[in-house]
């Protein structure tokens, strides 16, 4: 009788195709700390984040995220330290989540450095105050640290974060790829989670690095209606620009008189006193946020039957026939041209529209959904100069006391002509993951298709330097 003398837990490797982050790195220095020399390893507490669509692999921290340093030499998340000190921390906010796939792949509970279970899972989040106790509880992090003279406070959200943050460092910089679920100790069989199953021995971060990554912070309007706008003359602006929230119209006259549409070398821009056309000035938010251009992401439309906004152009020299119309998104108007209206605008007000329209939302933009692909948010509308901060999403952001870059340029897609270029799988049933930049994406890059955020069509270059 043979006696089964082996017992462990294995996975099978399968190298085959899977979905490919897209690459949010421009340039790097040569040479220097911008890449630190060091066996870092990711902490084996880290929540999974993602599973791999065809490997099935589990991966704890996204390309280009903003990551942190644990008191061990562990690399985890950047976006725990903002969890940790923000302004309305509570001992009870969350701060970790554990899920199932946590119990499969095996993730250390970062309050009792043993496998997950599906009991600490049914429990739900762990507050700051519960992985504050869990490090205390471990030896990993001294009473002493709060610095008041008495024993650790559970209840008070300073001796929580002294706790917290004597774990958990500032950030440190960004991730150079995609980080797998720590495997285990490679010692022998036994200190891995799966037996021979290993996929990332060592990871790396860069200090220093010229990135790109999409804009989020977009918000659509609808049911606008133009026939109600006021007047630009009794407007009290010296540019048509909403007032109040409401729609601002001027006329061609009015448009002439304006540099930026006046008859000069630019052609594309020219508008002349008594052409039938109409510029609108359209709201967006209390911040400012600018308007989004007319895409396929971002489509400006007339759903009335009056059919008054039907054919989109590319400048204002191309408004030759009723219906056409031009968004020009940096000044904020969308002009259109109608042989049935009034260039005055004095029969205007019984063409009524119901305009739909995005913009890039400065005021109140959307949190961060996804632990994979990094973004920037735009916390108010980002430009050049910008300086640079992140969030608890380990994402960076647009923060004017951030110190860790500056955004250096806001590119438009689609850029170079590239929905021109011929590329496969353009078909509705094929989703965005297997759809490569081209025809296939209307020209967009990967950054934007691939972002489970609510962006538009801009793309930020940013220089990040966390020394």
């Amino acid at each position: 009788m043979a006696v089964k003398r082996f017992s462990s837990s294995f996975r099978t490797r399968d190298d085959v195709f899977d979905n490919i982050t897209p690459n949010n790195i421009v340039v790097t220095p040569t040479g220097g700390v911008a890449v630190p020399a060091g066996e870092f390893k990711p902490a084996d507490w880290l929540p999974v984040a993602w599973q791999g669509t065809a490997s099935q692999d589990y991966f704890v921290i996204g390309s280009g995220k903003v990551v942190s340093m644990t008191k061990r030499g562990n690399i985890c998340l950047g976006g725990l330290n903002a969890t940790i000190n923000a302004g309305t921390a509570a001992v009870g906010d969350a701060c970790i989540t554990y899920t199932s796939a946590d119990v499969e792949a095996k993730t250390k509970n970062v309050t009792t450095g043993q496998d997950v279970t599906a009991l600490e899972v049914a429990a739900g989040a762990l507050s700051l105050a519960d992985v504050a106790d869990g490090l205390v509880d471990r030896g990993l992090v001294r009473e002493e640290v709060c610095g008041t003279g008495a024993p650790y406070d559970n209840t008070l959200i300073a001796d929580v974060q002294a706790v917290l943050n004597d774990f958990i460092s500032a950030p440190i910089g960004v991730s150079a790829y995609d980080v797998y679920s720590w495997g285990g100790e490679l010692t022998d069989e036994r200190g891995l989670d799966f037996t021979n199953y290993q996929k990332q021995h060592l990871v790396q971060f860069f200090t220093q690095a010229q990135m790109q990554m999409p804009v989020i912070g977009l918000a659509q309007t609808t049911g606008v209606d133009v026939s109600g706008a006021t007047a630009f003359g009794a407007s009290g602006t010296s540019f048509p620009a909403s007032v109040g929230g409401g729609v601002v119209w001027a006329s061609s006259a009015e448009l002439s008189a304006l540099a930026r549409y006046s008859d000069d070398d630019r052609a594309s821009m020219l508008i002349e006193a008594g052409d039938p056309v109409i510029g609108y000035a359209l709201a967006t938010d209390s911040a400012g946020g600018s308007l989004a251009r007319h895409t396929d992401r971002t489509p400006f439309a007339d759903g009335a039957s009056a059919g008054i906004f039907t054919n989109k152009r590319d400048n204002v020299a191309s408004l030759r026939n009723s219906g056409d119309f031009f968004v020009d998104a940096e000044a904020g108007l969308v002009i259109v041209r109608s042989d049935a209206w009034d260039a005055t605008g004095a029969s205007n007000t019984g063409l009524a529209t119901t305009l739909s329209y995005y913009h890039h939302d400065s005021a109140t933009p959307a949190a961060s959904s996804d632990d994979r692909l990094v973004s920037l948010l735009a916390v108010t509308d980002a430009k050049p100069g910008d300086t640079i901060g992140f969030d608890e999403w380990s994402n960076l952001t647009v923060d004017a006391t951030g110190t860790l870059g500056r955004v250096i340029a806001i590119k438009e897609e689609p850029r170079g002509l590239m929905d021109r270029v011929r590329t496969g799988f353009e078909g509705s049933s094929f989703d965005a993951s297997m759809q490569m930049p081209g025809s296939a994406t209307g020209g967009f890059t990967d950054l934007i298709t691939l972002s489970n955020e609510t962006v538009a069509d801009r793309v930020a270059v940013l220089l990040v330097n966390f020394l």
